[in-house]
This record gives C-alpha cells, structure tokens and sequence, in this order.
C-alpha cells in the first residue's frame, strides 16, 4: 500500500511519520526512511530518542536512515559493484577527449569546441540532462524523432541539438568504459532493485522532500512496485486552491499517487491534509501561516505577530533596532531574551550592525564565517607553505601573521615586517 501523510507545517507531518515507523518496529518489523542528505544525522537522532522513550532503545537497530545517494551505493556494491566513480576533473578530461575526437563532425560547435571553457560547459550540460533521467540513448531517440519538425523551420537550434546528442553519446560511451558516474548510481541502483527484488517486503517510510530528480522518481516507482508498505510525508496543504506555493509539492504526490493506482496498488491519504496544529503554541502565528500566501486583505491575529512593510533593508534594519531599544527600555526585557531571524543572512549583516551600533545595542552575530580567515589556521597553513616551497612570496605571508616574534620574545611590529620585507625586495 502507499499512503501519504500531508499537512501544513504547524501540522507537523514528520512527526506523524517518525510514530508510524516507531510504531512499525515495536509490533517486531523492521523500516527504512530515505531523507535528504541534511536531515540523515537528525532523523537518526529523533528516531533514537523516541525509541528510548518508549523504553527499547534496543529496536533501533531495526531501523535504517538512509539518503538516496548512500542507499544507490550499496545496491550497486551488493548487486554489480561498478567501476570507480569519476570525478569532475576526470569528467572534463574525459569530455575534451571525446571533444576532440568527433570535432570534425560538429556544425554548430565547430569552432570553440576545441576552446578551454568548452568541455567544463558540456560536461554541466551533460549533468543536467542526467539528473533529469535522460541518458545519451533516450536523447537520440528524441533528436531523431523531432528531425522533421526542427531541420527546416529551426536550423540552428536543431544543429545544436545534434551536436549535443554526438557530444553525449562520444562522452558516455569513453566514460563507461572505464569509471562509472555518481550521476548514474540512482538510476542503476533502481535498475538493480528492480531486478533482484531488493525491496520486496520491506516497510519504506519516506520525509523530508518537496520533490525529486527523474532518477529519484524512478527509484521510488521500484519502491512502490516491491515494498510491502510504503508511507511518505509531505508538507503541503492541497486543499486550498488559490495557492500556487505547493504546486511542485502537489504535483510530485500526484505522480506518486498516480504510478501506484496503475500498479494497482492502494493509495490512502493523497486527498486529505492534516488539521491539527501541533507546533505553533501562539493562534498569531497559526493565522500568519494560514494567510499570509492566500492573498487575504487583512490577518486577524491576537496581536502576538506584526507585519511590517518597509521602504529598504535599510528602513527593516532601523526599525527592528528602535524595536528592540522599546522592549529593552519599556517592556524590562534583556537583550539576550530576543533573537533576530532572517533567510538572507549575510545580505543583511552590514544594515543590522549598523543599525545596532548606532541605537547601542549589542549583538552576537550567528553567521557562519570560513576557517580560513582565522588568524591561528592562517598561521597554520602559511606555514605549511613555507615547508612546502621556501618562497619570498610564503615567507612574508608567515611573518605577517602577527605570531612572530623576536628572540627577546617580543612579537614583530609593523615596523620591523616592512623593514624586512623592503630589505628582502632589495636585495633579492
């Protein structure tokens, strides 16, 4: 059976699935949860905690979390273990080859097929159509089927489409020949399940997506075809036309639903959402989330949200600063009871520093900053430089880190690195 669990955000359809797979392996079964990548580590981590909970922290070794691209390789290495994977500089060697050897062949790429950026900009090309599900064959096949349509009245265009389909076709075939490509691995792993019944049985629980590649899809029609029992999450509220903001989400539980009432397999909650709010402790937010995309001319809250139309990030900056100094001075509140949240971060860094440094309010900036930049792993990797290549360039770069020092065991001013390095410039 396929069942769907659907419902807004405060609604919490995760959580929902997270019990039924508990649920699932206190009866003595076994799951697997496929999630995104990002979600694998807390997924685990919630499904521990509510396996303790229940007081048999032992049944989670019944339980695997897996992501799509770490389920495809252990297919492949238990079913046919591939070749080498190949990676992106051995792909743009690859592609320059295969470039090169049918350029006399190419007509709209002729002339700047041989040029340096070329083989890169193929070799995305080329990853683009993979991750849609379309292999070198099935872009033939389609060149070749729209040829009477495209040669006469678009020329160019259907020029191209040929060359990209020999360019393809030339790249694929040296590629496999020696490595196999992680952009295949899905769509070979689903082959290979489909093939040794790898799924046959099992009880598949899958959260954490809005929609999926050409190659996932096919991945989870051989899930469908084979499981058991197969249960997915989506946040989506479907019942409310007007949206547009679900539409991909809609769109990929029709597909689901859909391939499964071909397979005549039975589908249960594709046409119903969750109503229980879960999550949102305040009724503002709950209306917030209800009408802020529907087009409503007003929000009716109970005055725990606000909605605040601003001229510039600069004018939202200067408001939420002179907000926090009312809280701060009126209300009795401290700084370190508010938080200021933003999608953009690092587009609005600078109008909030700002804003804060000129109302006096102090801050803890959360933003994430490369290591790089770190004064100590600069000292580290300069270093390491110098040990690598004794070069004039490495070697000031070391003495610039501000942890030299002198034999007295003073460290070097700026006075002394510039005497330095005029003195090495001169007489190098």
């Amino acid at each position: 059976m396929t069942e769907f669990i659907i419902g807004k955000a405060c609604c919490d359809p995760s959580s929902k699935l997270r019990d039924r797979l508990t649920n699932c392996i206190l009866n003595g079964g076994s799951a697997l949860l496929i999630v995104p990548d990002q979600f694998e580590f807390e997924c685990e981590k919630a499904l521990y905690r509510a396996c303790a909970g229940s007081g048999r922290p032992d049944i989670f070794s019944n339980i695997s979390v897996r992501t799509f691209s770490k389920l495809s390789d252990e297919l492949i290495a238990k079913y046919s273990g591939e070749k080498k994977p190949a990676d992106d500089v051995t792909k743009n060697i690859i592609m320059y080859r295969a470039v090169s050897e049918i350029h006399d062949h190419l007509k709209a790429f002729g002339k700047i097929a041989l040029k340096p950026g070329f083989a890169p900009k193929m070799t995305s090309t080329i990853a683009m159509l993979k991750t849609s599900g379309i292999s070198a064959g099935s872009f033939s096949d389609t060149v070749n089927a729209v040829k009477e349509d495209f040669r006469d009245s678009c020329p160019a265009l259907f020029s191209k489409l040929c060359d990209i389909s020999n360019i393809y076709s030339a790249y694929d075939a040296l590629l496999t020949a020696s490595f196999s490509d992680k952009l295949d691995s899905t769509a070979t792993a689903a082959h290979l399940a489909a093939e040794h019944g790898a799924f046959s049985g099992a009880t598949v629980f899958v959260d954490g997506f809005s929609d999926f590649s050409r190659s996932q899809l096919e991945f989870l029609y051989t899930v469908i075809d084979t499981a058991k029992d197969v249960t997915l999450a989506f946040v989506s509220d479907n019942t409310d036309g007007c949206r547009s903001i679900f539409t991909t989400v809609n769109q990929t539980i029709s597909l689901l639903a859909d391939h499964s009432r071909r397979a005549d397999i039975p589908v249960k909650g594709d046409d119903t959402t969750l109503t229980d709010n879960v999550r949102f402790r305040s009724s503002a937010l709950e209306a917030v989330s209800d009408g802020v995309f529907g087009g409503s001319a007003s929000l009716l809250t109970d005055g725990g949200v606000r909605v605040i139309r601003a001229d510039d990030i600069y004018s939202e900056a200067d408001f939420i600063a002179t907000e926090i100094r009312r809280l701060t001075d009126e209300e009795g509140l401290l700084y370190r009871d508010i938080a200021v949240l933003s999608t953009a971060p690092s587009e609005y860094r600078t109008p909030l520093e700002s804003a804060f440094d000129k109302y006096d309010i102090p801050v803890f900036s959360d933003t994430p900053e490369t290591i790089l930049h770190m004064p100590l792993v600069n000292l580290v990797l300069t270093l390491l430089n110098v040990l690598k290549s004794f070069s004039v360039d490495n070697l000031l770069s070391y003495i610039k880190t501000g942890f030299i020092q002198k034999s007295s065991g003073k460290p070097l001013t700026m006075r002394d690195i510039n005497a330095f390095e005029d003195y090495i410039y001169t007489w190098d």
